[in-house]
């Protein structure tokens, strides 16, 4: 997601993999309707965001001497699983770790995140991939 050169990244990933190792992929992508409301978890802003559409992603991989084996979009049930999540009375116990301890105003980026989701504005994706014999 915050990574500009994908091809570079994939390229090394299939150079170091033994023959017929797997790689798997779980990340977001550009959704069909833009921009992306910011800030989110993974970024304040644009310039450090390199989305991709799912099919730019799945192309790049495959290019890159990847087979596919599984490529779905998840988007839905992610969503669904934040808002059973957030459908929960919050736990009065104390916690020793917090999200607000390594992220600055975590509620509006995951309500961004949310929102995102909501409206089609991210993908989230998982991919299964097998390396081409050379």
């Amino acid at each position: 997601m915050n990574i500009e050169n994908k091809e570079r990244l994939f390229s090394q990933i299939q150079r170091v993999l033994r023959p017929e190792g797997l790689l798997a992929v779980i990340t977001i992508c550009a959704g069909l309707i833009s921009p992306i409301f910011f800030p989110v978890i993974r970024a304040n802003n644009p310039t450090i965001s390199f989305l991709l559409s799912p099919n730019e992603l799945l192309q790049l991989i495959v290019n890159s001497g990847f087979k596919d084996i599984s490529w779905k979009d998840d988007s839905k049930k992610i969503l669904e699983g934040i808002q059973r999540m957030s459908s929960k009375p919050r736990s009065k116990k104390s916690r020793p770790f917090s999200l607000d301890l390594i992220v600055a105003d975590p509620f509006k980026k995951w309500a961004n995140i949310v929102r995102n989701l909501k409206e089609g504005r991210i993908a989230v994706i998982h991919g299964i991939f097998c390396k081409m014999a050379s």
